[in-house]
C-alpha cells in the first residue's frame, strides 16, 4: 500500500495525459520507475478497489464525503508533528484539475491553474508547512454565503497565532483575532 500511496504522489510530480502512459514503453513517454515498483494492471486494479469510507454511512450533505477520513487524517498528523512559528498566514490556493467534480472554480486570476480545487490553508510564514486546511465545495443549499471569508477564518483558527492576511482582514474579525491572544 506504501508503493501504491508513494506512486500517487509521483504522479502529482511527473505531468502525463493519461494514467497509463506512466507505463508507456514509447522512448519518449517512457518513465522507468513506475514499471519498476508495480505493473499498471496491479496499480488500475487497486485504483478501482480502494474505497475510503463506506457509502452506506453518507451524511447526504458532505460532497468530500469518499475521501473525508484520509482528509481528516492528513490535518490531524500535519497538526500532530509540527508546532507553527508565532507568524502564520491564512490564504487560498487552487489545486488545478479538469475532473469532473460539482465544486471545481474558475479563478481567472490563478497564474498557473485557472479551474481547479479551492483550499484555504493555514501554513507557517516562516517555512511554509500546512497547519490546517479546508476544502471549498461551494455554495451550501443554492445560497450566497455572506462573510465566507471571516467563517473560513474563524474555522481554520484553532491554533494560537499572529495572523498575518492581505485579503481576508476585516473589522469584523478583528474581535475573533484578540480572543485567540
Amino acid at each position: 500500500m506504501l508503493a501504491f500511496v508513494a506512486m500517487n504522489i509521483a504522479m502529482g510530480i511527473v505531468n502525463t495525459s493519461d494514467v497509463k502512459d506512466f507505463w508507456s514503453t514509447d522512448p519518449i513517454l517512457s518513465h522507468p520507475w513506475f514499471p519498476s515498483v508495480m505493473s499498471r494492471d496491479r496499480f488500475l486494479q487497486i485504483l478501482y478497489c480502494l474505497h475510503l469510507n463506506n457509502n452506506q454511512s453518507n451524511p447526504g450533505n458532505d460532497k468530500l464525503f469518499k475521501v473525508r477520513p484520509l482528509l481528516d487524517h492528513i490535518v490531524k498528523q500535519c497538526r500532530k508533528h509540527y508546532k507553527p512559528s508565532c507568524e502564520i498566514s491564512i490564504d487560498e490556493q487552487m489545486i488545478g484539475t479538469k475532473s469532473r467534480v460539482g465544486f471545481r472554480q474558475y479563478m481567472p486570476m490563478k497564474p498557473t491553474a485557472k479551474w481547479g480545487i479551492k483550499v484555504w490553508v493555514v501554513a507557517d510564514a516562516v517555512l511554509g508547512y500546512c497547519c490546517n486546511l479546508q476544502i471549498y465545495t461551494g455554495k451550501e443549499n443554492n445560497s450566497i454565503e455572506k462573510g465566507l471569508a471571516s467563517r473560513v477564518v474563524k474555522d481554520l483558527m484553532t491554533i494560537r497565532g499572529l495572523v498575518i492576511i492581505s485579503m481576508l482582514t476585516t473589522f469584523t474579525l478583528l474581535p475573533n483575532y484578540l480572543k485567540i491572544f
